[in-house]
């Protein structure tokens, strides 16, 4: 300590007591310095076990509250036994256990029924959508379907919240139920016939009406694909709908007026060339008088086909 103490006072030009007060200050600064350091430990170490022990408070109290709901549960079914109800699975249970319990027998039916179907039962509220079961059974019955019930999925995930990442749930989009179409001739539809099916709105309603009325009606269901702008996906259903009885009008073509002739079957300058050939040879009698006219190939004669009238009379 001596030595220390001249060391200060020949360095530093201090007296012996000023060399005592420097020695006192820097040891009292390391003895606050390890109490800092032995505090912050120990708050560490407390603030830990606070955290934790918040933590799993819950799912220690969680527990307890199953096991004692269990408890109730067991001396409730006991207390039950005399009204002739069991605990039943309804996606396990036989048509005998079912009607055992108190299930009518057309009810019993009608869920092994719907399992047989691939039908799965996960809430006990699912049971009350069976046909036959009334609310009163059902509500006798509640506590013997061995499945949990959404007031309880609904606690759990409310309490699993709290303590867990939220994730983001999907939007429930409400059913749509799908309306029944009763099949309709698409020579006769109107507008309000073909929108009822999905896809077409009044928009496409109307070209189809009328590229049918300018045609004279269709004759095969492929034709309406030629619909301007027609998506396939959409031709596809209405074609699930839609049948083809009253035939289309036909044109005379012996005396029929290029200027009201507005079908397009054929281009225009294909259809003036053609009457231009009948003003010239004569009526024609029948489809093979057509391979005669250069201009028309083989494809625009099967399109006009069922739609010419070879009378030569009015």
């Amino acid at each position: 300590m001596k030595s220390i103490i001249n060391l200060i006072k020949r360095n530093f030009e201090l007296s012996q007591h000023q060399s005592l007060s420097v020695i006192f200050g820097i040891l009292a600064l390391l003895l606050l310095l390890i109490s800092y350091s032995l505090f912050s430990y120990w708050t560490d170490q407390r603030e830990q076990e606070f955290v934790l022990s918040e933590y799993l408070a819950p799912e220690e109290h969680l527990q307890e509250l199953n096991l004692e709901k269990a408890k109730i549960k067991k001396s409730y079914f006991k207390q039950k036994e005399t009204e002739h109800f069991s605990v039943f699975n309804p996606n396990e249970a036989t048509l005998e256990e079912l009607v055992k319990n108190g299930f009518p027998k057309y009810a019993a039916r009608n869920l092994v029924n719907f399992r047989n179907k691939g039908k799965v039962f996960k809430y006990k509220e699912d049971i009350a959508s069976v046909y036959g079961l009334s609310e009163s059974l059902y509500n006798k019955l509640e506590d013997f379907i061995d499945l949990p019930s959404l007031e309880d999925e609904e606690l759990s995930n409310s309490f699993d919240s709290i303590y867990e990442k939220p994730v983001e749930k999907e939007s429930k989009v409400p059913k749509v139920f799908k309306k029944e179409i009763e099949h309709f001739d698409i020579n006769l539809a109107q507008s309000q016939d073909l929108t009822q099916v999905y896809g077409i709105g009044k928009i496409f309603a109307d070209r189809i009406i009328k590229y049918r009325d300018a045609l004279g009606g269709f004759y095969s269901k492929e034709q309406i694909k030629t619909t301007y702008g027609l998506p396939d996906s959409t031709y596809q259903e209405l074609s699930k709908y839609i049948y083809i009885e009253s035939v289309p009008k036909k044109v005379k073509i012996n005396s029929v007026d290029l200027a009201k002739w507005k079908s397009p079957v054929i281009k225009f300058n294909k259809k003036k060339a053609l009457l231009a050939y009948i003003a010239q040879h004569g009526p024609v009698k029948d489809i093979n008088d057509l391979k005669k006219v250069r201009i028309l190939n083989d494809s625009d004669i099967a399109s006009l086909a069922p739609y010419l009238d070879f009378s030569t009379t009015e």
